[in-house]
């Protein structure tokens, strides 16, 4: 869908803006609208061979797609996004200390997907890491607010059908947004019936999470998050429908930012495991969402036949007294 500027009227609200991402095999768009040239937009062309500008009338919902490079008017997509993302989280996953978290939770994570199946799955943030290449369902995307993703879209409103997503893997996202409640729900919605669900969040019952507090909220990732623990996590799941089974915790080594003092720690990893496995840096949670079915109760409309009289034998007596 192509905006086209319209200077004689001007929408009385902005519609929410939705970038998705279309590639080819020699370019790839990568860039964002930004929204104050979208605002002043009023026009959407119709999908069709003529291109012909259509007046929208005030859309709630505006689904923007794009692949050509050469295209001005799709250069950006909604700024919003980039002020939501992490600041430093690129610089984070390179550290010696991202890589020693991103390494437990692939592990964990292709161990959880690899025996999923289904048509449909979705990686909700960090679409740097890979973390559906041991699953075997066919149509795999990456959705993230920005980055070279799949799909860029605001995590409050995903933008797909209600039941039609088997797989959703979220890690580090509703610790780092201002809306979990929103984004759960809409994790909800769009699962199927049986669908599963992998969570991964920084444990605030932990030396991380005593390193959060300490730093006072940080500008950078992952310190400028608000922890939630396993518990609480899976209270806000069943809430919503879902089975949660129990949480797994790794990452027992505190968090050193150099390789050395990580490899001298190592031996954390055995014991707390075994000693104090709550306690560990990161956890891994894997939910499938219920649904109840309906069972129905219908009245007692049959009528029990009634019996049939039984042949008695009449007695001598009784024979006497009629042939009298």
């Amino acid at each position: 869908m192509h905006f086209r500027p319209m200077l004689r009227q001007q929408p009385s609200h902005t519609a929410l803006m939705i970038g998705v991402v279309m590639g080819n095999e020699n370019v790839r768009e990568s860039q964002l609208i930004a929204r104050e040239h979208i605002e002043n937009w009023l026009c959407v062309a119709r999908v069709d061979n003529d291109c012909l500008p259509t007046l929208a009338q005030e859309p709630d919902v505006v689904i923007l797609e794009s692949w050509n490079l050469n295209d001005v008017e799709h250069a950006r997509i909604v700024e919003e996004p980039l002020r939501m993302s992490n600041p430093g989280l690129e610089a984070w996953l390179q550290s010696p200390q991202g890589r020693y978290v991103m390494t437990w939770e692939q592990g964990m994570i292709d161990n959880a997907v690899a025996d999923v199946f289904g048509y449909n799955a979705l990686q909700l943030g960090l679409p740097q890491c890979k973390l559906l290449a041991q699953n075997r369902i066919p149509l795999r995307q990456t959705v993230a607010e920005a980055g070279d993703a799949d799909v860029r879209c605001d995590f409050r409103q995903i933008p797909f059908a209600a039941h039609s997503i088997d797989l959703i893997v979220m890690p580090h996202v509703i610790e780092f947004h201002d809306d979990p409640h929103q984004i759960l729900r809409e994790v909800e919605r769009v699962l199927i019936p049986e669908g599963m669900l992998v969570v991964s969040g920084f444990n605030p019952i932990s030396i991380w999470g005593l390193r959060q507090r300490v730093a006072g909220r940080r500008v950078q990732f992952p310190w400028n998050g608000i922890y939630l623990s396993a518990l609480r996590l899976k209270d806000w799941l069943q809430l919503l429908g879902f089975e949660v089974d129990r949480a797994t915790f790794g990452c027992y080594a505190p968090p050193f930012e150099r390789v050395g003092w990580l490899r001298r720690w190592q031996f954390m990893e055995a014991v707390g495991s075994r000693w104090w496995a709550f306690a560990g840096g990161v956890y891994l949670l894997c939910a499938v969402k219920r649904v109840h079915g309906m069972r129905l109760i219908l009245p007692g409309w049959k009528h029990a036949r009634p019996t049939r009289k039984g042949l008695s034998i009449v007695s001598q007596k009784e024979g006497e007294l009629h042939e009298q």
